[in-house]
């Protein structure tokens, strides 16, 4: 791998700056010719990306000249692209010392100090850096990078605005306006951002993320143009293929999507791609034209397919669910609004607790998202669902889903589905990044309640139980735990198992009061979170279940 160019912009720099031996007799000069050519040879493996051996002969131009402050910076960044980041410091600040006027030092200590989190010194790094070179447009850019870490966002595009300023050709910068615009919704202008990124620096994986950004707010037919320029930049990327599909999928062109995705299966699998690789992507597009068609055992097949090449990708198991759903429903037809009260099992005390935690389904892009919601208040006819927003919004794209439904429990006999009614959404705290929503669904079951609430803190070591549907387990799974830690916002449950599926469940003190809705879900990948899942506190969220009136 390559040397980011920023970097190697830097080294041929520093080069340049490289301090001057005097040549006062035959061995200075000898000495002089090859500590340049060591530069030439750290230059070389840290472009090749060998970052080791440029280290080494850093090192190696230390201790010929100790005073030699360009090798200690250049040392700083072999040191970092090794992950290094102590030491990488510790090499900047020698570099300062020796120089304090030199501003690629201060740029270099910036990035080690970002790749450790410290923000605010990393920041004031880039500062020190641009007051002593304030056309140093790379530092203008990693500013922008950890503002945007610190959720700075205006900042930040003030920064990359200013780095384009110095450097119009700089395709890195308009991708990271892109990025920042995306994160503030503006998306029109996040588009012509990244248009001018592709237009400096065309690639099949951009037009591809064009394609992407297009389908997303609907521009169908420039998204097919994006996706067949991926395709002509690169006939074997099969990403485009199975993207292709889905847009033609999104425009009722059925039988042209399940040949673009049939066609990407042919091709090599690319798996460094999110939310899954491009053959499991495939799969379930696949099993949504077939699921469209109403051929349902070809769709069952290709989400099980899908779930088999990646098991951590939900979004396969939930319309595997959906799908099996509506073939039950179409070899026995049911009403829409059928009594399921004598579905309920006898002699359970937790029924009721039960009817009043829905299973939520949201419509996407790629199929069904389920999650959780629970009954905050009833009225009448209408009752009133809590769920927490990305549950109904796309993982990737963050729309908000236009067809939500939800689920009621009973256990209805094997030809028989749960009864299922439409839910509209009602309120959205849009105000701050507040991961909560408001459903209202009319006409419910007449029996159903809604849960209690305690709105006050509770305490570490309460015992607590969890309602929800875990996409790798079965609906209405009821988990105890306990509150290992809380603030003021959040609650932290440790001793039990929920999974994806479980977000916007009820947890539920000893009282079976809701005393907290789930928002984040143990994950084994993310060291930060492992073992545990993230609550709301019921006393966090009250302020805005006052305003909507639910208590």
């Amino acid at each position: 791998m390559k040397v980011n160019p920023i970097f190697a912009v830097l080294l041929s720099a520093s080069m340049l700056a490289m301090p001057q031996i005097a040549v006062a007799d035959s061995v200075e000069v000898v000495q002089e010719s090859a500590i340049e050519r060591l530069f030439e040879r750290g230059i070389a493996a840290q472009n090749a990306g060998n970052y080791a051996e440029a280290e080494a002969i850093w090192r190696q131009v230390i201790r010929r000249d100790r005073d030699n402050f360009v090798a200690y910076n250049n040392l700083g960044i072999a040191l970092s692209d090794q992950g290094k980041v102590e030491e990488a410091i510790e090499a900047s600040q020698e570099a300062i010392r020796l120089n304090p006027n030199y501003a690629f030092a201060y740029n270099n200590l910036g990035n080690a100090l970002r790749n450790q989190g410290k923000l605010e010194e990393a920041i004031e790094a880039y500062q020190q850096a641009l007051r002593l070179n304030p056309n140093y447009a790379t530092a203008y850019y990693n500013l922008g990078i950890a503002l945007r870490n610190q959720g700075k966002l205006e900042e930040a595009i003030e920064a990359y605005q200013q780095a384009l300023r110095l450097n119009p050709n700089d395709a890195t910068a308009y991708y990271n306006v892109w990025v920042t615009l995306s994160d503030q919704g503006k998306l029109e202008e996040a588009i012509e951002a990244y248009q001018q990124a592709i237009r400096l620096n065309p690639n099949y994986a951009a037009y591809n993320n064009l394609g992407n950004m297009l389908r997303n707010q609907g521009k169908l037919e420039e998204a097919i143009e994006a996706y067949q320029e991926a395709i002509r930049l690169n006939p074997n990327y099969a990403t485009a293929y199975h993207n292709l599909g889905n847009v033609l999928y999104d425009q009722g062109k059925l039988e042209e999507a399940l040949a673009k995705c049939n066609q990407a299966l042919k091709l090599p699998e690319q798996t460094n791609i999110t939310p899954a690789s491009a053959h499991t992507l495939a799969r379930n597009c696949l099993g949504l034209i077939y699921q469209k068609q109403e051929q349902y055992e070809e769709a069952i097949a290709e989400f099980q397919k899908a779930i088999n090449l990646d098991s951590n990708w939900q979004i396969p198991r939930n319309n595997l669910r959906e799908t099996q759903r509506l073939l039950a429903l179409k070899l026995n037809p049911q009403p829409t609004y059928i009594n399921d009260i004598a579905w309920l099992p006898n002699n359970d005390p937790d029924v009721p607790l039960l009817r009043s935690v829905v299973r939520v389904i949201a419509a996407t892009p790629d199929g069904s998202q389920t999650g959780t919601g629970w009954v905050i208040k009833r009225e009448g006819n209408r009752i009133w669902v809590l769920t927490a927003r990305h549950v109904i919004h796309h993982e990737d794209t963050r729309r908000i889903s236009d067809k939500i439904a939800v689920d009621f429990y009973s256990e209805p006999p094997s030809d028989k589905v749960h009864r299922r009614q439409e839910a509209k959404l009602v309120k959205i705290p849009i105000e701050n990044d507040l991961d909560l929503v408001l459903l209202e669904v009319t006409d419910p079951p007449e029996d159903i309640q809604a849960l209690p609430v305690l709105s006050q803190q509770v305490n570490r070591s309460d015992r607590i139980r969890i309602i929800g549907h875990p996409a790798t387990g079965l609906p209405w799974t009821m988990v105890s735990g306990e509150i290992s830690n809380r603030d003021r916002q959040l609650l932290q449950i440790a001793q039990t198992t929920v999974a994806a599926g479980n977000s916007g469940g009820p947890v539920l003190n000893e009282q079976d009061q809701v005393v907290g809705i789930v928002i984040k879900v143990s994950n084994s990948s993310d060291r930060e979170t492992a073992g545990f899942a993230f609550a709301y506190s019921l006393t966090y969220v009250e302020v805005w279940l006052k305003k909507w009136e639910m208590f």
